[in-house]
């Protein structure tokens, strides 16, 4: 389904397609108005409830006051909270890698110790091996 701009285009083709577009704009001109209307009616508004709040204030009754003190120490509390459980999970985190870099090196030192082991085994067996084949002769008397 066409829209009311292609189907004025399409009724009128000698008037030029700027004009017809520049008059749907136009159009809602009305509709602006109105919002920039309300948008000075809310403005107002906000600036009447900014001028109540601190005489409201100063008429609230002491349970109320209590209330909004004892609800800003609960707030105060549990961004407390947040910000502990926030640190332990970072903290967990740390550890947690700690952990896992540890495991790494102690699999490198396993390793590198196996390995020593292993070659300490083979040279004690090749020593034995030279000195089985090796016979006992007279050391000759220094003179």
């Amino acid at each position: 389904e066409k829209t009311e701009i292609e189907k004025e285009i399409l009724q009128n083709p000698s008037k030029p397609h700027t004009e017809i577009i520049d008059a749907s704009i136009h159009s809602f001109d009305p509709i602006l108005e109105e919002i920039k209307e309300n948008i000075s009616q809310q403005e107002e508004y906000i600036s009447i409830l900014m001028e109540a709040t601190p005489k409201a204030r100063a008429g609230q009754t002491e349970a109320t006051q209590k209330r909004e003190e004892f609800l800003q120490t609960v707030n105060v509390g549990v961004n407390a909270f947040r910000e502990v459980s926030e640190n332990v999970q970072e903290g967990l985190s740390w550890h947690s890698r700690f952990q896992e870099a540890l495991n790494a090196h102690l699999q490198r030192v396993t390793e590198f110790s196996s390995s020593r082991r292993m070659e300490k085994q083979l040279f004690a067996e090749s020593l034995s091996k030279e000195f089985a084949g090796m016979t006992v002769s007279a050391v000759p008397d220094p003179k």
